[in-house]
């Protein structure tokens, strides 16, 4: 149903409020009201109570006329491209699982790890009891500790791979701002890839009962495939073929959602399991916070 025939329909559910409320209101209050010149306590009573019902129903009705109409209004912001290629700060994003099912900690890391921001990282928090006396439990927290390796693992190829690619792209558009046609085509061609493996995975995850992980994942495909088939139109019709900036912004995408710096924390034992080296002893989180290791 369309915002437009939405708005029409509360229009006249508010008009058959009130019709409804006056076809009480006359014969049950005011005829008798006039024909005895009196009414009850009871009437009065009763008729405070559909009053009050009539008007919460029609301010009800009201919001959510409002709310259709900001949500007709609405146009999704600028991608924040352009502000990237500038400024590029970087972010940390904190999970926190507590004796979560891991399916809901794998899906929550993934959909952390595939956020496209340029320097990211997503730490896994781990503060689960450190030696569980049940045994389900205990391998379930052994399982947890493998989660960054998984999505680091899986991330890996594509990661180097559409890194340098955008910084073939980047030396590229240094000594030229025209695009070949050759340049979209792989391009293209990456897009596929990355899809490709999105999916892969999913359905990996899918087998094995990770329905939510395999839904943040076929997700973020679905987006890709967005793009790849504005690049086909682009490839099909050489007049369409995207400008230096946007190919360099759809580089950036690709290299940006599948580079990210995974860590897995264990509030318990107070150490760290990184997968990247660092030279400092502690991590400063961008909220301002630090984690002592």
């Amino acid at each position: 149903m369309t915002s437009t025939s939405s708005t029409f329909w509360i229009r006249v559910a508010i008009a058959v409020t009130v019709l409804a409320w006056l076809a009480y209101l006359i014969p049950s209050f005011v005829v008798p009201l006039v024909v005895t010149g009196t009414a009850t306590s009871d009437s009065i009573s009763y008729l405070i109570v559909m009053t009050f019902f009539a008007f919460a129903l029609v301010m009800y009705l009201l919001a959510r006329r409002s709310a259709l109409r900001r949500h007709g209004r609405h146009r999704a912001p600028d991608r924040l491209e352009s502000h990237f290629a500038t400024t590029q700060g970087s972010t940390t994003v904190l999970v926190p699982p507590y004796t979560e099912e891991l399916t809901d900690v794998r899906a929550s890391v993934w959909a952390a790890a595939l956020q496209e921001y340029p320097k990211l990282r997503v730490v896994l928090l781990l503060d689960d009891p450190p030696r569980p006396l049940e045994a389900h439990i205990a391998a379930r927290l052994d399982e947890s500790r493998t989660i960054t390796d998984r999505v680091t693992l899986v991330l890996a190829e594509p990661s180097r791979r559409f890194r340098d690619e955008l910084l073939a792209c980047e030396i590229r558009l240094a000594e030229s701002s025209l695009i070949a046609p050759e340049a979209v085509r792989d391009l293209a061609e990456s897009y596929r890839f990355a899809i490709e493996r999105l999916a892969a995975e999913a359905a990996e995850e899918r087998a094995a009962g990770g329905d939510a992980v395999a839904k943040v994942l076929d997700d973020t495909a679905h987006e890709l495939s967005r793009l790849t088939r504005s690049l086909h139109v682009a490839i099909a019709d050489e007049r369409r073929v995207p400008p230096a900036e946007r190919m360099l912004e759809l580089h950036q995408r690709l290299a940006w959602t599948f580079s990210v710096d995974l860590d897995t924390f264990e509030l318990d034992f107070r150490r760290t399991k990184s997968r990247q080296p660092r030279a400092r002893a502690s991590t400063e989180l961008s909220a301002g916070a630090t984690i002592r290791a």
